[in-house]
């Protein structure tokens, strides 16, 4: 649960503007105790629009569901650069996209340095290997699997949507960065493209 004043170190939200068009997912991994009847973590994507330079309005997105369900909130830039969040009074929060909610009404967000990511999406395969190199050759021994969360990079302006078949990807589920390139097809957002 969120509570006031409390800080949750390992709560993340990622955000990808292209345009107007805002993608992201959130992550806060609630480990349970050994044997838990339930997992305590909270995931979703997000999907939105920028109205302004200071109000974003998004929804939480439970993919197994459908891709536009989920709840309504919003962002605003407050005077210290960080971004109130703030939940629709008739959604403050459906039980389909967490269980334990960790992000609500009045948490306050600061977002970190840009990242030239064009969208944010999830794996859609059961196992998607990486490769080094956008080229068939180039294969690692490392995979992705469903739901993993991944942004589609932009490099020298130009979105890495494709290239040679491949899209490149940055890692959002480690500890580290991961940067790599996957075929074309496995990474799934809720826009129109």
């Amino acid at each position: 649960m969120s509570i006031d004043g409390a800080v949750l170190k390992n709560r993340k939200i990622y955000l990808a503007f292209n345009k107007n068009v805002v993608t992201g997912y959130f992550n806060n991994p609630y480990p349970e105790e050994e044997g838990a009847d339930t997992d305590g973590s909270c995931r979703f994507s997000i999907f939105g629009k920028a109205n302004t330079q200071s109000s974003i309005e998004l929804r939480a997105i439970d993919l197994a569901d459908a891709p536009y369900n989920g709840s309504e909130f919003k962002l605003t830039r407050q005077s210290d650069d960080t971004w109130l969040v703030t939940f629709a009074e008739r959604d403050l929060w459906k039980a389909a996209v967490c269980e334990h909610p960790t992000l609500v009404s009045g948490d306050i967000i600061k977002l970190a340095v840009p990242r030239p990511w064009a969208f944010i999406g999830t794996i859609s395969t059961p196992k998607e290997p990486l490769f080094s190199e956008p080229s068939v050759d180039q294969k690692t021994k490392a995979y992705l699997v469903k739901d993993d969360p991944v942004a589609i990079l932009v490099l020298n302006g130009k979105s890495q949507i494709s290239n040679n078949g491949f899209q490149q990807i940055d890692y959002l589920g480690g500890a580290h960065e991961l940067i790599r390139w996957v075929k074309d097809g496995p990474v799934y957002y809720p826009i129109d493209r």
